[in-house]
């Protein structure tokens, strides 16, 4: 089963995402996204369509026929 992680880029999202990866690494695929904002209820619809969906689609595809 796969994960896609999504925190934000400020000191508490990486904290999460370090914690996350700590605790489910050994248990689930865990996939996270690079984006440029620190906070992703920033983000345009637009950025959202071309940074995060194509990430995920990617992923998606990567355990299709599974």
């Amino acid at each position: 089963m796969s994960i896609v992680v999504l925190m934000n880029n400020d000191e508490a999202g990486k904290k999460c995402s370090e914690d996350i990866k700590a605790r489910l690494n050994r248990q689930y695929n865990l996939h996270f996204p690079k984006f440029e904002t620190n906070d992703i209820g920033d983000m345009s619809v637009g950025e959202v369509k071309d940074v995060l969906l194509p990430f995920i689609n990617q992923v998606k595809k990567e355990y299709e026929g599974l």
